[in-house]
């Protein structure tokens, strides 16, 4: 029998490093993965089951795969975190986890990710691949490129959309890219550096568009669109009708 006061300190290493991995992880970023449920709303599948449980496995997937770059990401830029006031007491920056062990866990997220993205199809699996793809070059240049920076954060919350909608099996509505993109962009703009000239310039843009888009939907949604509750109130056999839908 091992005594208390020798497995203590165990326990209490054991504690300190699961912290560190899942500051490292950042689960409270993953809300921002929450735009591959866009596909229900804009589909109309908001209450299909089915849809639903799609759409959960593709989030669990984004969260997997963002997990994965931010280990990666956090490898990579140790050095310059080191220097930052803030970010220096990010786990790996802070010596709390080494890097090499980080980066094979960020790898092994990744690839775990993609396998994953399979059981949704080929078409979720090749959005995954290109949402990769973009993450590895977001890490590796575009990322200290002003504006481009932005763009390629817009650009992955679209491919999230998309991949959102093709697990779900739905139409990708124009409204869902314009809206997905222009939200983004501002979001984008208001995280980065030089924020404030950033939402200066993209603000006034994409307020009104994404406003529009919203209500546009609203109105329009064949599940839940006011024209179609105001229709069926006036004539009780109405079924409903996908107006922003392609014609039968």
């Amino acid at each position: 029998m091992i005594p208390g006061g020798d497995i203590a300190p165990i326990i209490a290493v054991a504690g300190r490093q699961a912290g560190a991995w899942l500051r490292a992880l950042r689960p409270t970023q993953w809300i921002k993965n929450g735009v591959v449920f866009a596909g229900l709303v804009f589909g109309g599948k908001l209450l299909d089951p089915l849809a639903l449980a799609q759409a959960t496995f593709a989030f669990i997937v984004f969260c997997v795969l963002s997990s994965g770059f931010y280990l990666i990401n956090d490898v990579v830029d140790r050095q310059a975190d080191l220097r930052h006031p803030v970010k220096r007491l990010r786990p790996i920056a802070a010596g709390e986890i080494a890097t090499r062990r980080a980066l094979a866990a960020g790898v092994f997220l990744v690839a775990a990710a993609l396998i994953c993205a399979l059981a949704l199809g080929l078409s979720f699996f090749l959005a995954i691949l290109t949402y990769v793809l973009l993450m590895a070059g977001y890490n590796l240049w575009f990322k200290r490129v002003v504006i481009l920076d932005v763009f390629a954060i817009a650009g992955g919350f679209v491919i999230r959309a998309v991949a959102g909608a093709l697990a779900v099996e739905v139409s990708i509505s124009p409204w869902l890219l314009i809206c997905t993109m222009l939200l983004a962009l501002l979001i984008g703009s208001a995280t980065r550096t030089h924020q404030f000239l950033r939402t200066l310039v993209f603000g006034p843009f994409v307020v009104p568009v994404v406003a529009v888009g919203l209500v546009w939907t609203m109105i329009y949604n064949p599940s839940f669109g006011a024209l179609n509750a105001i229709l069926a109130r006036i004539d009780p056999s109405f079924e409903g009708r996908g107006w922003l839908s392609d014609p039968p």
